[in-house]
C-alpha cells in the first residue's frame, strides 16, 4: 500500500520571538527488517520562514531528527512535513505462532546487541516510563511465560481498549503512566505509555512507537482512534527471526 502523507504544524506566538531552537523528527524511517516493511520516499520538510540554520541527522535508534535554529523576529513559524510511503504488511506474522514470553526472556537476555534496534535498551525502566507494581499486577494475567508473546500483548492491548476511557481532556503530554492507569482515561500516548511499563515489568522488551494510523479505514470497516494526527503505540519484541511487531493499545489491534 502506498501513501501520501501530509503534517502540518503551526506556531502563533503572542510577541515577536527571536531565539527558537527546535528539533523535529517527522520524517519515518525505512523499516526492512522488520515484518512490517516500509520505504520512505520523496521526503521534504518546508519550514516558513526559513532557519538561520538547519542541520540533519540519524540517531542510534534509525530516526531522522532534524535540528533548526532561528535568529531573527518572528510571530508564526509553520512546519510541513509531506513524504510518500510503501507499506508492505504481508509478513506480519500469526500471534499464536510467536515464540512464548518465556523463549523471549531467554534470547533477551543471551543478546549481546547493542544496535539501534537491540532488545537490550527497551527492557528497563526510562525517564518518562517508569515500572510501576501495580501496573505490572495488573498486567499479569495476559503475561503467562507460556503464552506465545504476540497473544499475550494483543490480549493485554484489547483490555486497555476496553477498560480505559479514550479522553483527551484527562491527561497532558507530562502525564506519567501511573497517574493514567490511576485515572484509567487518556489518550494514545497514555495508553502506549501503559503497555510498555506492563510488559517491561515483565521482561519483555517493548519500545514506545510515534506515526501515523490510515485515515479511511477499508469498506465496511471501523475508523481508528487517532486517524488524522499523530499517533502512538507499542513495538514488542518477538525474538531475532520475527524482530519488532507493533500493537496498538489504543485501537485493540496490531
Amino acid at each position: 500500500m502506498r501513501y501520501d502523507v501530509r503534517q502540518t504544524t503551526l506556531y502563533r506566538y503572542a510577541d515577536p520571538v527571536t531565539a527558537v531552537h527546535q528539533v523535529f523528527r517527522l520524517k519515518p524511517s525505512d523499516r526492512v527488517n522488520d515484518p512490517v516493511v516500509q520505504h520512505i520516499l520523496a521526503p521534504r520538510l518546508m519550514l516558513r520562514p526559513r532557519p538561520a540554520e538547519m542541520q540533519e541527522h540519524t540517531d542510534v535508534f534509525g530516526n531522522t531528527t532534524t535540528l533548526v535554529r532561528y535568529t531573527g523576529a518572528h510571530r508564526e513559524l509553520k512546519i510541513e512535513s509531506r513524504f510518500i510511503v510503501d507499506v508492505d504488511a504481508s509478513r506480519l506474522p500469526a500471534p499464536e505462532a510467536t515464540p512464548t514470553i518465556l523463549d523471549i526472556r531467554a534470547a533477551t537476555s543471551a543478546s549481546l546487541s547493542l544496535a539501534g534496534d537491540a532488545p537490550a535498551h527497551f527492557r528497563a525502566a526510562s525517564r518518562v516510563i517508569h515500572l510501576d507494581s501495580r501496573i505490572e499486577a495488573w498486567a499479569r494475567p495476559d503475561l503467562s511465560t507460556e503464552s506465545p508473546v504476540l497473544v499475550a500483548a494483543l490480549s493485554l492491548a484489547q483490555r486497555i481498549k476496553s477498560e480505559f476511557a479514550y479522553d483527551p481532556e484527562a491527561t497532558d503530554v507530562a502525564t506519567p503512566p501511573s497517574e493514567a492507569f490511576a485515572l484509567k482515561r487518556g489518550v494514545c500516548q497514555d495508553f502506549a505509555h501503559i503497555m510498555v511499563c506492563a510488559l517491561r515489568g515483565a521482561d519483555i522488551p517493548a519500545c514506545y512507537v510515534s506515526g501515523y494510523l490510515r485515515t479511511r479505514p477499508p469498506e465496511g470497516g471501523a475508523r481508528l482512534v487517532g486517524a488524522d494526527a499523530t499517533h502512538a503505540w507499542v513495538g514488542v519484541w518477538c525474538g531475532h527471526a520475527l524482530g519488532w511487531v507493533g500493537v496498538d493499545p489504543t485501537n485493540g489491534v496490531l
